[in-house]
């Protein structure tokens, strides 16, 4: 997991290819403007998801991992907590669903905030409990590159 601000997003290119494409990607377009939905950047290996949703309580949100996807969560608007664990040997509750591509844990996590201005990158070894709100719920614009392994 990576959490950084979007201003030193371009030094994580050097991860991979497909990474460095979709940070490419990032920093040509304009999120605020986009409609929500799903945009395709390169195939099936790099999309672009753009969600408007309402923060929810930690016991609404589910925590999640993913096998063939790297997520790139960018805050557009507002500001939400997201729950993290490393994925070691954990017991999924929901097993993986390979064409959804994520599997559902219920373990503890440690929280962090994302705010405007911001980005987390969660890998395959990352369970992640995304759309908490902080103090009460808020709608939030965020946008989630869905980057092949």
């Amino acid at each position: 997991m990576i959490i950084d601000t979007l201003a030193n997003l371009y030094l994580y290119k050097a991860l991979s290819k497909r990474i460095s494409k979709a940070i490419n990607y990032i920093s040509e377009s304009s999120f605020e403007d986009m409609a929500p939905g799903k945009y395709p950047v390169k195939e099936d290996r790099i999309f672009c998801l753009v969600n408007q949703y309402h923060t929810k309580s930690k016991e609404e949100c589910e925590m999640e991992a993913h096998q063939k996807y790297i997520d790139i969560q960018l805050m557009i608007i507002g500001e939400e907590i997201i729950g993290y664990k490393p994925l070691t040997n954990q017991t999924p509750t929901v097993d993986y669903k390979p064409n959804e591509d994520y599997a559902l844990y219920n373990v503890d996590v440690d929280y962090l905030k994302l705010e405007k201005g911001m980005f987390a990158m969660f890998f395959p070894h990352d369970i992640h409990q995304p759309e908490i709100f902080l103090n009460e719920p808020q709608q939030v614009k965020k946008v989630i590159m869905k980057v092949m392994m």
